[in-house]
């Protein structure tokens, strides 16, 4: 039987780039940062950290979770709508949040 494939909202999905530049020495201190539960990474609007967490994510084959902030996020109820299913769909499906961390 075929698993199904699960569709994300735009905002929970990272953008993917075709040609984006490795930066090495900031991989580096992204995999330092991995005992953290959450990283925040901050800067001037096109600084490159989407594309930064982006290419990360992929160049590592690291699996996150993406939210892009917008302005319906000032509603308490839809951010955390869409934050629960961006957990849910992305951590506890199959089971993959207990694999994942090694806690059940």
């Amino acid at each position: 039987m075929r698993a199904k494939k699960i569709v994300l909202p735009a905002k929970l999905s990272p953008p993917r780039f075709s040609n984006a530049v490795h930066r090495e020495r900031l991989f580096a201190w992204l995999d330092a940062q991995r005992d953290h539960a959450a990283v925040w990474v901050g800067g001037a609007p096109g600084a490159g950290k989407t594309m930064l967490l982006s290419s990360y994510c992929h160049a590592r084959k690291r699996r996150c979770l993406w939210y892009r902030f917008d302005t319906d996020d000032n509603d308490l109820g839809q951010f955390f709508g869409m934050l629960g299913q961006a957990v849910a769909q992305r951590w506890y499906r199959d089971n993959e949040f207990g694999q994942t961390t090694g806690k059940q």
